[in-house]
């Protein structure tokens, strides 16, 4: 048995979904995706920082709290840039974005080297905590939402079942939503 793991980003994995070229994909879910055969997983977000920064020293963050700190961000397009900007814009609080960048762990590694706060998935920020971050919830939530996305016109392999399966039990301590299927596909 070969097993190909590859990384694209979340439009190649919706394309080649519609080309029935993957037997699963992970990508993040735009609404016009929501009729393919996926199960989501929202996560909230949690801010990573030094232990040695002054904001460390508060259990949870704002963007009242980071008014004005240097702030690395996922790009523009992605879900989390724009209800941050919003988050900040509410509070009358600075948002300093000096870094964007495509993957929350790139923003985490920056975040280790010094250059700033980040906004992270929980998982992200597990493996952060380890190489010495400090990790804070932040208010208000910050949702990132992402699919596991299934063939939509075959039954997806043995192998593919199998890892959906454990994906789901394993990821969800972490998800709000514990993989709620949003359209169905053959499991047989």
């Amino acid at each position: 048995m070969l097993v190909r793991l590859l990384t694209r980003n979340s439009q190649v994995v919706h394309d080649l979904q519609d080309w029935e070229a993957i037997d699963l994909g992970f990508a993040e879910m735009p609404p016009q995706y929501a009729s393919n055969p996926v199960d989501t997983f929202d996560l909230r977000c949690v801010c990573v920082l030094s232990p040695d920064h002054p904001a460390a020293a508060h259990p949870r963050l704002s963007a009242k709290l980071l008014d004005g700190v240097p702030f690395i961000a996922l790009h523009r397009e992605h879900m989390t840039y724009a209800a941050l900007k919003d988050a900040f814009a509410e509070a009358g609080a600075q948002w300093n974005v000096t870094v964007e960048t495509e993957f929350f762990l790139t923003a985490g590694l920056l975040t280790l080297s010094g250059a700033g706060v980040a906004l992270v998935d929980p998982i992200t920020a597990l493996d952060l905590e380890r190489r010495g971050l400090a990790i804070r919830p932040f208010d208000p939530g910050i949702i990132h939402s992402f699919g596991l996305f299934h063939p939509k016109n075959r039954v997806p392999s043995m192998f593919a079942k199998v890892f959906a399966d454990i994906f789901a039990q394993e990821i969800a301590p972490f998800t709000l939503n514990s993989g709620r299927r949003i359209a169905s596909f053959r499991r047989s």
